[in-house]
């Protein structure tokens, strides 16, 4: 958006008008826009034109986006927590051997049973400031990875977090954006 101004010589007055005269989020029919930096140009004696642009948010640096996965997570399982009942195919066999609650015996293999249980997936989008991403805090990165947590992290008890790693590129001129991924799950207490 590009409007004139006038009735000042003030380019700072001029500035700080027109960020209270417009404003700061838009609908548009493609989403929301917000306002960026505005310019503001001198075109004569006390006439400015100010323009106003919008776009999409920009990320700033130390701002964080997650994104998550609830779909959860699988565990093989070979042993029964409690053997209800055994059946045969056979009809010649009144009851089926007793496996000991080994699931999906084949003759002398336990092929076992893979379940879904409760597991969160969070990626986690950061923008660090420009040096902050060098090669030393790269290989660092690549030490946590395969690590839980050993305090309380994004609301979790220790060792419900494991950091699965991160993405990004090193940026001594720019800010750089780092997409850390990491796996949640509640810790199991009172189980044998």
């Amino acid at each position: 958006m590009r409007v004139s101004a006038g009735g000042s010589n003030d380019s700072d007055y001029v500035q700080n008008y027109a960020v209270g005269a417009t404003p700061y989020i838009i609908a548009h029919r493609k989403g929301t826009i917000y306002r960026q930096d505005l310019r503001v140009t001198p075109r004569g004696y006390n006439l400015w034109e100010v323009e106003v642009p919008y776009s999409p948010r920009k990320k700033q640096t130390g701002q964080v986006t997650l994104s998550f996965d609830t779909t959860g997570g699988t565990v093989h399982i070979t042993n029964s927590l409690q053997t209800v009942n055994r059946y045969t195919a056979s009809t010649a066999a009144a009851t089926a051997p007793d496996m000991g609650g080994a699931i999906g015996v084949n003759g002398d293999q336990i092929g076992g049973v893979d379940i879904t249980i409760p597991a969160l997936k969070v990626q986690a989008a950061f923008t660090h400031p420009q040096g902050h991403m060098n090669m030393a805090q790269i290989k660092n990165l690549a030490r946590w990875t395969g690590r839980v947590n050993s305090t309380t992290f994004l609301t979790f008890a220790p060792g419900e977090v494991l950091f699965l790693g991160a993405t990004g590129s090193e940026g001594t001129e720019a800010d750089v954006s780092v997409n850390y991924a990491f796996a949640m799950s509640e810790n199991l207490t009172g189980q044998t």
